[in-house]
């Protein structure tokens, strides 16, 4: 039975479980899709944020030994090739 000013979403059910369900299926959906998006930003600025600390670790006042020299190119924090 069909309580009054109750509107089923679902067109093939009246049962509120079943529409219940359908909308935590939503919802979930929603929530991934947020995660996925999340996700997609991080990885845009990940590299954006390693050359933010980057420049921090250049430019700071102190002398680090963990640089390197390869075949035409100086390594320190990035790698500048000439």
């Amino acid at each position: 039975m069909r309580d009054k000013g109750y509107r089923p979403i679902s067109p093939y059910s009246d049962d509120k479980f079943v529409d219940l369900l359908l909308l935590l299926l939503l919802l979930q959906l929603l929530l991934l899709l947020l995660l996925l998006l999340l996700l997609l930003l991080l990885l845009l600025l990940l590299p954006l944020m390693l050359l933010l600390v980057c420049q921090l670790y250049n430019n700071s006042n102190h002398y680090y030994t963990d640089f390197y020299y390869t075949d035409n190119c100086y390594c320190y924090c990035f790698c500048y090739c000439y």
